[in-house]
């Protein structure tokens, strides 16, 4: 029930056009908000991204953007602020949504 109230609510987000932000800050807030990437660090040395996850479980999802450590994902951001991210997101506890981010959407798996 979870997954086709996720679906319906991506495809309702997309169809109002809901666009994503993408914040830099020196330390994560303590309170997010959705539609919202953090990019924890310096701008030419980012460490964390950080957002909700869009299944709409409030989970907060944390992705280590740092080379030297595992597992680590990697960002791109376009002229238009959008963000992509490299590889997909898959959690393997909590609601165990795999998804890409491309252009600030989320892809489903």
């Amino acid at each position: 029930m979870k997954k086709i109230w996720s679906f319906f609510k991506t495809i309702w987000d997309t169809f109002l056009k809901r666009s994503s932000q993408v914040v830099y800050c020196d330390d994560l807030p303590e309170k997010t908000k959705a539609h919202t990437f953090y990019i924890v660090g310096l701008k030419n040395l980012p460490w964390l991204l950080a957002f909700e996850c869009p299944c709409g479980c409030g989970e907060l999802i944390q992705l280590n953007l740092l080379r030297e450590s595992r597992p680590q994902w990697s960002i791109k951001l376009n002229k238009s602020k959008s963000i992509t991210v490299y590889p997909s997101v898959w959690r393997k506890v909590g609601c165990k949504s795999h998804f890409w981010i491309q252009e600030s959407k989320i892809k489903w798996v």
